[in-house]
């Protein structure tokens, strides 16, 4: 049945009688379909009912016959919904809120995971270095797997400048936050960053632990995604036109992670046994710098990042000081210090001609 609430309210004498309203009552027919109240249906009933009179108080402002006109019962009733709607609506506002600060918590987290990520790589690499907490320092695993690929200690203070470099790349979008077409692309890859920074503390666990093998495959993917974030800057105008906040700070941590990777290797092999400072050694040290001189050039000139080739001539000067006749080290080789010198020449001269033409240009 279909239910006509379009009463003319005018024809309706204040005076009637305000009980007799029923929302039930077709008012145009006069006819009432009294099956309509049962039990599943009272509660709308009553809402009706209440709408109807309520309506009606309205149109004569007579709110106080209006409310006299529920019985105690059907007001107590209706009170009861109301009450039972208001908590419903309050629990909905409740799990918005809690909805919405969950989601303010996360976004802060995604905000600042970056910076978060970099605490822990300075601390995890201030432990491996000191020998805080770990079996073995930077220094115990050089010494216990020598060999003659690992260069001279002070060469490692390169890190220094990769680390300051993974600082300006975090807070490049502070420095540039009116170059919308770099912020774009800078989200698009921050995640390599985080996930190298992950990388970063694994790497630096297993090999205090000497977890040679493990250590050597996660310095491989380590490199690997430096590797794709330099390509990555390479490719967008917005990112390898950010020159002391992205490109070179890349550049250089790709390269050394090409370096790295080498040593980290280096170790795992005089683990299984491989004599790092006899003749396999000086086999295996020549073979692993011409490798690492050629893969830094190699992507020099693909990612046209100078600052990737540099890493491997910084290499080279601390391979020819700890192979140098007069090193302190025990086991210096003369054809490892004179390769090491010719390819630093090398280096040199390919530096300053590429240098020279970028200044032309």
């Amino acid at each position: 049945m279909t239910k006509n609430y379009d009463r003319d309210w005018d024809d309706f004498d204040s005076g009637g009688d305000w009980e007799d309203l029923d929302p039930d009552q077709d008012f145009q027919s006069g006819q009432s379909d009294e099956s309509y109240l049962d039990d599943e249906k009272d509660s709308d009933h009553l809402k009706d009912r209440e709408d109807l009179i309520f309506s009606r108080a309205d149109k004569y402002s007579d709110y106080d016959q209006a409310s006299s006109a529920l019985t105690e019962e059907e007001r107590d009733q209706l009170q009861g919904q109301k009450e039972g709607e208001a908590d419903y609506n309050q629990e909905e506002a409740d799990q918005k809120d809690a909805g919405v600060s969950a989601k303010q918590v996360g976004t802060y987290i995604y905000r600042f995971i970056g910076f978060i990520l970099f605490a822990l790589v300075l601390l995890s690499n201030y432990m491996v270095f000191a020998g805080i907490g770990v079996p073995n320092s930077r220094a115990d695993i050089a010494e216990t797997y020598l060999n003659l690929v690992t260069p001279a200690s002070f060469t490692y203070s390169i890190w220094i400048l990769i680390f300051i470099g993974v600082a300006a790349s975090l807070l490049a979008k502070y420095i540039h936050p009116s170059d919308q077409v770099f912020l774009i692309e800078y989200k698009k890859v921050r995640p390599f960053n985080w996930l190298g920074m992950v990388l970063n503390i694994i790497w630096v666990f297993t090999l205090a632990n000497e977890q040679l093998g493990v250590a050597s495959l996660v310095a491989l993917l380590y490199t690997l995604v430096i590797g794709l974030l330099s390509n990555r800057v390479k490719a967008k105008d917005g990112l390898k036109n950010k020159f002391f906040t992205i490109r070179i700070p890349v550049g250089l941590h790709f390269g050394w992670m090409i370096i790295a990777t080498f040593t980290t290797f280096s170790y795992y092999l005089v683990d299984l046994g491989l004599d790092g400072t006899g003749f396999q050694g000086v086999v295996w040290a020549m073979i692993a710098m011409v490798l690492m001189v050629l893969l830094c050039l190699y992507f020099y000139r693909q990612d046209r990042n100078l600052a990737i080739f540099l890493p491997s001539l910084w290499l080279l000067v601390g391979v020819l000081v700890q192979q140098a006749p007069s090193s302190s080290f025990a086991y210096a080789s003369t054809p490892v210090f004179i390769l090491s010198v010719l390819f630093f020449i090398g280096g040199i001269a390919l530096a300053a001609i590429t240098i020279f033409q970028g200044y032309k240009k």
